[in-house]
């Protein structure tokens, strides 16, 4: 087991950054081969630029350490691989599909292209619902509104997608704080045995068992940007004994969440940086068992045990 930890300031992300991709005109309208139409103006209007937009997010704030809203994936989800060259795009190039119900974004999830799903206002699934996202796929929320209420989105043996500027909020089970009910499985986001996954700017509130789950040798996963808040179990990594996973946190914010903040179990490479973390009930972030992990440049506030870790 490996445990680094840093001081408070501004930390590079890990992992490459990607180059800007070429978009398929046919797929929407008035894209150019080099990925740029121009806007009202006549100014080249990048693809990434254009989902920003899409999203209605500020996309000139920025910070010491790069912008706010990144047009592009950050930390190990923007590793390259030979099939991802340019890292977690999602559904980079492909429709768009706009969604403001749960059986349109059901529907949308399952389609086999390339798809850019753009969540309308808010979307209630029965109570404990996850929804199967596809490859290649983007689900993107619009405007500040953008919520999945009672169910979550599930991620199984699939690569590359993106999930930007949701809310999931309760799917909490009432009695049932531990999520140990054989009937609840409620997570916000399940990620297993995936590959080149990017989650940013969420909000996570009252679910029923896991926020996060990272489990079963899913890899090259980056969470930023993220709220973590009124919870027990808050984000979980590993559900195996091999050392596989890679998985970046940065500029999350956990409040008032008891355990598994992050619980990070045999990751061959695990970075934390420019996190806060207040009110911890149990502990803080766990490294257990194998686990490679950097904690820097994070504070931890008025909460149990910051900083642990576990060989077994």
């Amino acid at each position: 087991l490996s445990a680094v930890v840093g001081a408070a300031a501004g930390a590079a992300a890990v992992g490459a950054s990607a180059a800007p991709a070429a978009a398929d005109p046919g797929r929407e309208g008035g894209w150019a081969a080099d990925g740029h139409r121009p806007d009202t103006e006549g100014r080249p209007l990048s693809v990434r630029d254009e989902l920003l937009r899409r999203m209605k997010v500020p996309s000139t704030l920025t910070t010491a350490d790069g912008p706010v809203w990144s047009p592009v994936a950050t930390g190990f989800a923007s590793v390259a691989s030979e099939a991802l060259p340019q890292g977690a795009v999602g559904g980079l190039g492909g429709r768009f599909v706009v969604v403001r119900d749960g059986a349109g974004l059901a529907e949308a999830l399952e389609r086999s292209e390339p798809t850019v799903v753009l969540v309308e206002g808010t979307i209630e699934l029965e109570l404990g619902q996850m929804l199967d996202v596809s490859a290649d796929t983007s689900v993107l929320g619009v405007g500040r509104g953008a919520e999945i209420v009672g169910g979550g989105l599930r991620l199984l043996e699939v690569a590359n997608v993106v999930i930007r500027n949701l809310t999931f909020r309760d799917s909490y089970v009432p009695g049932d704080w531990d999520g140990n009910f054989d009937d609840n499985g409620n997570d916000g986001i399940r990620i297993d045995t995936s590959e080149h996954v990017w989650i940013d700017h969420c909000e996570f509130v009252r679910l029923g068992d896991g926020q996060v789950d990272v489990r079963k040798d899913a890899t090259n996963v980056t969470v930023s940007w993220c709220i973590f808040r009124d919870h027990n179990k808050t984000l979980g990594v590993g559900w195996t004994d091999n050392v596989t996973t890679t998985i970046t946190l940065h500029h999350n914010w956990f409040s008032n969440t008891y355990q598994r903040n992050a619980s990070i179990d045999n990751v061959a490479a695990g970075h934390v940086y420019n996190c806060l973390f207040q009110g911890q009930g149990q502990y803080g972030t766990m490294s257990r068992g194998a686990a490679q992990l950097v904690v820097e440049r994070c504070v931890y506030e008025n909460g149990e045990d910051a900083i642990v870790a576990k060989d077994e």
